[in-house]
């Protein structure tokens, strides 16, 4: 008697790939624009028009909030985690064949250029010393040259005042690494981690909106919000301690 094969869902495949992820940012573009797409399809029969159908569809698609295109590194990103999922499956023999190869990722020039001088500096913690957290956000940015995922899981153990030194944990390189702490930072740091635990996380919530606002009313007046050459994010702090160094 034949057997009919079962249909293997990408559902199937995202379930079990994301019960080992924490990033809700990752599961959110797949589930917005990802799982609508391949929904119904049999995850072990797509072939490369259906690839070029998908990344044509997510090029005609605008942002829920702004009506606007989505970036091409947004759609790279899309692309990326489909791509993840695809090799999920093939890792653990759920499908034989490795359709990412028709993915293809755009080609775009975005590298941030954009960093602050001086006075802009100054200008930035005069805003922003009111906001205990805010300040200490922007002062361990500008300090450490560190990535917001790095400055967000800074604990009181890693802090050490005896030799002014943070550990800090690379999360895109998978690696640790020490800085050097000048006076007036250590000074906010012992004040701010005087009553925590040696687990605590220095910077116990994300204060996105509130930072972004501070940013955008400084720096980001009359400047598209497409402009990632000239437009002043968080990431910014990280090349502007580069480029002062």
């Amino acid at each position: 008697k034949k057997k009919k094969r079962q249909i293997l869902y990408i559902e199937t495949i995202a379930n079990d790939y994301f019960s080992q992820k924490t990033d809700r940012a990752i599961k959110s573009y797949y589930l917005n624009h990802i799982l609508p797409f391949f929904k119904d399809y049999d995850f072990e029969t797509i072939t490369n028009t259906d690839i070029v159908k998908f990344m044509t569809t997510l090029k005609e698609k605008r942002g829920i909030r702004t009506n606007e295109p989505i970036a091409p590194k947004t759609i790279n990103t899309i692309l990326n985690i489909l791509k993840s999922i695809i090799k999920y499956a093939l890792k653990n023999d759920l499908i034989k064949n490795d359709f990412s190869k028709y993915i293809t990722l755009n080609d775009i020039d975005n590298a941030r250029e954009r960093f602050l001088t001086k006075e802009e500096i100054k200008l930035l913690y005069n805003q922003s010393k009111d906001d205990e957290i805010i300040y200490l956000y922007f002062k361990l940015a500008l300090n450490t040259g560190a990535r917001l995922s790095t400055l967000r899981n800074i604990s009181k153990k890693d802090i050490d005042f005896t030799h002014n030194l943070i550990t800090l944990k690379d999360f895109k390189n998978k690696s640790t690494y020490k800085t050097f702490l000048n006076s007036q930072l250590k000074e906010l740091l012992q004040n701010r981690v005087e009553k925590m635990n040696i687990n605590d996380k220095v910077l116990s919530i994300y204060p996105e909106k509130r930072m972004k606002k501070i940013l955008d009313d400084l720096f980001n007046e009359n400047i598209d919000a497409n402009d990632r050459k000239n437009r002043v994010v968080f990431h910014s702090l990280r090349h502007t301690f580069a480029s002062h160094l």
